[in-house]
């Protein structure tokens, strides 16, 4: 059997296009598990009336997509268990084709609504999955992990999960034959609120996944020298997210001219000490969070000695 798990929040008709999507596939065995994560818009009302046959699970307070992403999972019973966010619809047998690889891990091409390929945009990416958005897993190699998805996370849970998949030797797989399409939201993102979750994240990270950071082949930002390009960035309230999407192969006078001077991409257009203040809340945030960081480590690490068929 195979399970599809959707977190969900809000999302009501793009939900509607990702079930519909799914159904066209025509999987002979399947269980489709929604996790609706206190939606306001009558998501769950919705579902069950067009679609009883969903087993839908409808959380009480907000969790956030990790915790949901778990809870569908232990209520899963597929040997073959697909994550796919709400926001994602599959192509024409788009599993069928990637049922064709026996591999732990099985991820599509992902495009946005326009054409452009979202993932995998970069060659590192075709080698190694770093995002939740859809990917087919096998149960028993989801087993090998210590968990699923660290929900201590306000952003990265994704690079944290995948990373730990490439330390416990989960092989993963791009199959470029099978495309699901991710919509294209048009409304801003919320720049300060990324700002602050991601240098929490990668502090937050650096410290629980020591263990593991020395050893994987993975790139990832969970490193003090990314951690100091966003903090550089900061300080003059310029966006990091374009620092690495546009000027990656730009000339360094270049990027620091657009740092300081380029008033466009900003953090935060409420001011630059805003901006300062939600990086000294992230770190103050971490600080407080240290027992909880340091708990998470050793469990991760008392998991990693105790399993001696995956480590020499």
């Amino acid at each position: 059997m195979l399970s599809f798990i959707i977190p969900t929040y809000n999302r009501k008709e793009l939900l509607k296009k990702c079930i519909d999507s799914i159904i066209s596939q025509k999987v002979k065995n399947y269980e489709i598990i929604i996790i609706d994560d206190n939606s306001t818009d009558n998501t769950y009302g919705f579902i069950k009336e067009n679609y009883p046959f969903i087993k839908m699970i409808r959380n009480e307070k907000n969790l956030g997509p990790a915790n949901s992403r778990n809870i569908g999972f232990e209520n899963s019973s597929g040997d073959y268990i697909m994550f796919i966010d709400s926001d994602v619809h599959l192509e024409e047998n788009c599993i069928k084709n990637l049922a064709k690889y026996n591999s732990d891990i099985v991820y599509p091409l992902i495009k946005f609504d326009s054409g452009l390929i979202m993932y995998p945009s970069r060659e590192k990416e075709k080698k190694y999955l770093y995002i939740t958005t859809v990917f087919l897993a096998k149960r028993d190699s989801l087993k090998k992990l210590d968990s699923l998805f660290d929900s201590n996370y306000f952003n990265y849970e994704d690079l944290d999960f995948f990373l730990r998949c490439n330390y416990f030797n989960l092989e993963m797989k791009f199959c470029q034959e099978a495309i699901a399409v991710h919509a294209e939201h048009k409304t801003q993102e919320d720049w300060e609120k990324r700002h602050y979750c991601e240098l929490y994240g990668i502090l937050y990270g650096i410290l629980k996944l020591k263990k593991i950071l020395s050893k994987t082949e993975m790139e990832n930002d969970f490193n003090f020298n990314i951690l100091s390009k966003k903090l550089i960035c900061s300080l003059f309230n310029f966006n990091p997210a374009h620092y690495y999407i546009e000027y990656g192969n730009t000339s360094v006078n270049k990027k620091i001219k657009d740092i300081l001077f380029d008033k466009k991409r900003k953090i935060s257009n409420k001011g630059i000490l805003h901006v300062y203040y939600l990086t000294l809340k992230a770190f103050y945030k971490s600080f407080i969070d240290l027992p909880k960081t340091f708990e998470q480590k050793k469990k991760l690490e008392n998991y990693i000695k105790q399993s001696p068929v995956y480590f020499s």
